[in-house]
């Protein structure tokens, strides 16, 4: 499933208190998992949506280049340190705020 960056934008806006998670995986030269980037809700439970038929569904984590252009056009922000288990919580920014209810 495909979700454009302003639907996430939109899905972050949507509930005070919803985050991207990021999850660093295991370096290039291993066969372990890559980095992943996850919606959250306030409590850390996965975002869930509903589709055009309302059936639920969990949001897809999101691709790394999405994550990268939301960091380069400062839509989002790191909100603390990285915990002992490599993750960082990334909220979004006043501009991010603003993009994500406009659309």
């Amino acid at each position: 499933m495909n979700i454009s960056s302003t639907e996430i934008l939109k899905f972050l806006a949507a509930k005070d208190g919803r985050y991207l998670l990021f999850e660093k995986g295991a370096p290039d030269n291993t066969e372990l998992k890559g980095d992943v980037i996850s919606l959250r809700e306030p409590d850390g439970s996965l975002v869930k949506a509903m589709d055009d038929l309302r059936n639920a569904f969990i949001m897809p984590a999101i691709p790394r280049e999405m994550f990268d252009d939301f960091m380069s056009a400062s839509l989002i922000r790191q909100d603390g340190l990285e915990d002992n288990q490599h993750r960082l919580i990334l909220k979004l920014t006043a501009e991010g705020l603003q993009r994500g209810k406009a659309a």
